[in-house]
């Protein structure tokens, strides 16, 4: 006679497994702040969704009579659905009598901890599908004139001039563009965030305009360690990674406006009993896309480190 996992242990896995993008993903992800993200049904891969951007209007001067009515841009900007992602695999029935044997409590946080490995999984290809587009920003802090830093040049960061790199920051996002003969800004206060390596957050918390406090630890568990120069400050180890000439990204939005995230509704989970070998196998698929969408209205610095002068500002 076979042996099954139990069915409340088998709906728990798999009915939390269908719910993990939308409970776990924006919760968690720092680089999801900065996008604006649709939940759908029935995607399918390399399918296009359209986001809808606000077309630019020509304003003239009024003489008299009008021309004839201009067309507006199509204010479309279009994500790919590229990311497959899968689970798949199999409980032999000797582990699902252990697991049929545990008391509640332990199966179910045995089965927690076990959609939870795949919720990270999940969000940590997500995170990282964002990070690829960290070098489209419509702004670098590196190719600004006044600073005189060639592109390819990295901005060496240290004590003393962390502070002013954040307000360089500000300036170059705050100035804006020009487009269509209106000065555009990338700035709206209460709505800036920057995303920044662990080793550059560890210069910041010897500057008096970021201590941790007793009240703050909340928030530093989970990336936020302060503002400075109208910037709420997170952390991410994902920045921690240097690249091949071990130099590091720092990456600045308005929230919620320069990325864009097609993702399937939910999960599309099942379990059912394996033919080829004596046991239950639970599997699923995820689908989404990421994109650029509005890349006026974010920014990027590429960093390096210097630990010289390791002095409290």
């Amino acid at each position: 006679m076979s042996t099954l996992l139990n069915s409340r242990l088998s709906g728990l896995t798999t009915k939390s497994f269908e719910r993990v993008p939308e409970v776990n993903l924006e919760r968690t992800g720092h680089f999801g702040k900065a996008a604006k993200s649709q939940f759908k049904t029935g995607l399918t891969v390399d399918e296009e969704i359209e986001f809808t951007l606000t077309p630019e209007v020509t304003v003239g001067l009024y003489q008299g009579n009008t021309s004839s009515p201009e067309e507006l841009a199509n204010g479309m900007n279009k994500i790919r659905v590229q990311y497959p992602l899968f689970y798949n695999f199999i409980f032999y029935d000797q582990k699902i009598k252990q697991i049929n044997a545990m008391p509640h409590g332990e199966q179910d946080i045995f089965m927690g901890n076990l959609i939870k490995n795949a919720s990270d999984k999940f969000e940590n290809a997500i995170e990282y599908s964002y990070i690829a587009l960290i070098t489209q920003a419509g702004y670098s802090l590196n190719t600004q004139p006044q600073y005189n830093i060639p592109s390819t040049s990295p901005i060496t960061l240290g004590y003393g001039n962390v502070r002013q790199f954040f307000q360089d920051l500000r300036t170059v996002m705050g100035k804006g563009k020009i487009v269509d003969g209106v000065p555009r800004t990338a700035w709206e206060p209460g709505k800036m965030s920057v995303i920044v390596p662990f080793t550059l957050s560890g210069m910041l918390v010897t500057t008096k305009d970021s201590q941790f406090t007793p009240a703050g630890e909340k928030d530093k568990e989970e990336g936020y360690i302060g503002e400075f120069a109208g910037f709420k400050i997170l952390e991410s180890n994902y920045l921690d990674q240097p690249d091949a000439l071990g130099n590091y990204y720092v990456f600045a939005f308005i929230d919620g406006q320069a990325l864009g995230c097609i993702m399937q509704k939910a999960l599309t989970s099942e379990h059912l009993r394996w033919q080829l070998a004596f046991g239950d196998v639970f599997r699923g698929l995820g689908i989404f896309g990421v994109g650029m969408i509005r890349p006026d209205k974010c920014a990027m610095a590429y960093v390096t480190f210097s630990y010289t002068a390791q002095t409290t500002i």
